[in-house]
């Protein structure tokens, strides 16, 4: 159930959330209370996060479960790349430094589909992937078109197939049966 907050300013909703409501998204003037973890969705971001943070070197600093602030909103995706220098400067990133991030779904689809593409999209974040884990598949936006609100490129890979961010040079491709259980 959303709880709706009035605060003047971003910063004052980064207040909020760090200091009083914990874990959530805030979103157009809206604080959504995340749900319980289960099980299968803290394993799959554990090793999400494990890959990630062993395949990229150090220009680039691999988040788990911290606030990103996109505009007006303050949003904790499971996993998140972001310019390694972006984290020593600012407490969370700025959507600008964000190089790929990453939603672990497994009851919850519909709502990063509804509420969180057109923000990411918005906020031109410019690769983001969601992970199914009901369909075992992981759903890929790129080309984030602002006037839209949606990514002009989305791609599923399933198992057995190979996914590679955009950012990287030279490439990294990883097993999508890598990213699931």
């Amino acid at each position: 159930m959303p709880v709706l907050i009035r605060v003047l300013n971003v910063w004052n909703v980064n207040f909020c959330l760090v200091n009083v409501l914990r874990k959530g998204d805030y979103i157009c003037g809206t604080f959504y209370q995340k749900d319980m973890q289960s099980d299968i969705h803290a394993r799959t971001t554990r090793k999400i996060f494990r890959l990630l943070s062993k395949s990229f070197d150090e220009q680039y600093t691999i988040m788990k479960e911290d606030p990103i602030i996109c505009k007006e909103n303050v949003l904790e995706p499971d996993v998140v790349v972001v310019e390694y220098d972006d984290v020593n400067t600012v407490g969370h990133p700025q959507y600008d430094k964000v190089r790929l991030l990453i939603e672990v779904s497994l009851t919850s689809l519909k709502k990063a589909l509804d509420r969180k593409v057109p923000i990411y999209a918005d906020c031109n974040i410019k690769e983001f992937w969601i992970v199914d884990l009901n369909s075992h598949v992981i759903h890929v936006h790129r080309q984030p078109n602002i006037s839209t609100g949606l990514y002009d490129e989305v791609q599923t890979y399933s198992r057995g197939e190979s996914i590679s961010p955009h950012f990287l040079f030279p490439r990294s491709d990883f097993d999508v049966n890598s990213l699931l259980f």
